[in-house]
Parts: C-alpha cells; structure tokens; sequence
C-alpha cells in the first residue's frame, strides 16, 4: 500500500485553530487573535487556578505560562489526543487524525524506500515530513547571552557546589527577565552552541501552577521563522562528553553536576525528571 503522505507545513496553513479548540472543547476569551483561558491540556500538572493558557488563533500557535508547553495547532492536538508530539510517530498520528477530520490537503502520494522496513523507514518518513516545514527551527543557537549573572548565589553554595563546579557549567542567578529569581542553566548543543536556558526557580514557596520548578526555553519568532527547543533532540552535557565509548546516563542536571564534581566527568542527562 502507498504510504499516506503529510505536508506538515501546508496542513497547518488550511487548518482552523478556532476550529480545532472548539473541537476538543476548549473556550477561551478572545482578544482578536490571542486568545487566553485556564490551560486545556491533558499533561497540565497543578491546579487551574488562573489563566496561563495563551492561543494566536491566527498564527496557529500557543503556549501555557503554567506548565511551561507551547507548539503549533498539529502539536495541541497531539497533547488533546493523549500522544506525545515530540514523538514523530504521534506527531504523524496527529497531523492524519486533523487531515481526516478537517478535511486538509495531503499534498499527494509518493514513493518511499523499501529497502530497509519498519523502524528504519518510519523514522525516514517523519524526518522527511518535518523537512517541509521550512519555516520551524529547533534547538538552533542563540545569538545572544544572559550578562549579569551572580555566580555566588547561596542558592547554589548551600547545595555544596564548588566555585569550580559553578564555572564550569556557567550557572549564575538571574535578576531580571523571563529567568529572574532563578537559577539559569546554560543549555549547549553537542557541538559545543549555546541553544537556551533552563532556570530552577530559588524561592521554593513560589512553585505553583503558575510559576513551575524549572522553565525551559519557548517558541519564538524571528523573521519568519519560529524557533523551537525540543527536549527530545537535545542531551545535557553531550559537548563536554564528546565521543566517550562509556557514558553515565542520568535524569537530572544536579546530578550531572555532582557526579563531576565527583570526578565522574563522562555523565550526560536526558531532559526527563528535575529534581534541586
């Protein structure tokens, strides 16, 4: 059988945002295009105690000030749809639940290798749908960097990190910005690129629905082009590891810190649990 074909970037552009929130059954108040209301997603973790959910039904885009998600419209309905949308294969499943339900263009059939089955060709599949969506970038550098960092915040010294430790992984707590009140945690790429902050909030009675734990870097708009970060393409401390035959997997930035400060210096960590 022929393998049914998505144009990401074509189906975003016929698809309705309004349409798909009043599909899942999400109301918000409507300010032209940026619509506000209490976050409508599944994997919300809190109380909905105030509106932190942000749509631009015009743009096709959203973020929760809350729990910290944001993506596109192909991206909610993954979330409202109980898959996971940095996954390719429920990425794919969501854009094909849209086309059948709204009715969008597939932008026709075509012919995929045979060579290799399965796994190999699923993922083939999903790289090749997400190259037409020129107008996304993820985890690309920035082309700038937070200044004025404290890098002797108690914070961090009475959590026992040296002065060598701090330097080395560039944290500093933040005064002003989206990272103020918060600890920042450079974020590099495997080639060594700043792509972003993580922050850990220092205030532990802050931490609310509204003010998570940890923030991790947005959406944003730059000349046409949105940029994204994607946990899921992205490995803490990779660059500093380089191409090390064993390697120390954790699930926390803390321990990727502690371990070196142990001397263990082949540690790395997937962007799963948090834990200061």
């Amino acid at each position: 059988m022929p393998h049914e074909w998505v144009n990401y970037k074509s189906l975003r552009a016929e698809l309705s945002f309004i349409e798909i929130l009043h599909h899942y059954g999400v109301e918000l108040k409507e300010r032209g295009e940026q619509w506000q209301g209490f976050c409508p997603l599944p994997t919300h973790e809190g109380k909905r105690q105030s509106p932190s959910f942000s749509a631009n039904v015009g743009r096709g885009i959203w973020q929760c000030f809350g729990c910290g998600a944001s993506g596109n419209l192909i991206e909610f309905a993954a979330r409202m749809e109980g898959l996971k949308p940095d996954d390719s294969d429920d990425f794919r499943k969501a854009a094909l639940l849209l086309q059948k339900t709204f009715g969008g263009s597939n932008g026709g059939e075509r012919e995929k290798p045979t060579a290799v089955p399965g796994e190999a060709t699923r993922e083939w599949d999903a790289q090749e749908d997400r190259e037409e969506d020129a107008s996304v970038v993820v985890n690309a550098p920035l082309d700038f960097e937070l200044q004025r960092l404290e890098y002797d915040h108690p914070y961090l010294r009475e959590r026992g990190f040296t002065d060598e430790t701090i330097k080395t992984f560039g944290l500093g707590y933040c005064h002003r910005g989206l990272m103020k009140g918060r600890i920042a945690i450079p974020l590099h790429d495997k080639e060594g690129a700043l792509i972003g902050y993580a922050g850990r909030i220092v205030d532990e009675e802050a931490i609310g629905k509204d003010i998570p734990r940890y923030l991790f870097p947005g959406s944003r708009e730059r000349n046409g082009t949105r940029h994204e970060f994607r946990k899921s393409a992205f490995l803490y401390n990779a660059f500093r590891v380089g191409h090390s035959s064993q390697l120390v997997v954790v699930e926390s930035f803390t321990a990727v810190w502690w371990l070196t400060q142990a001397g263990i210096t082949n540690v790395v960590a997937l962007m799963g649990g948090f834990v200061l």
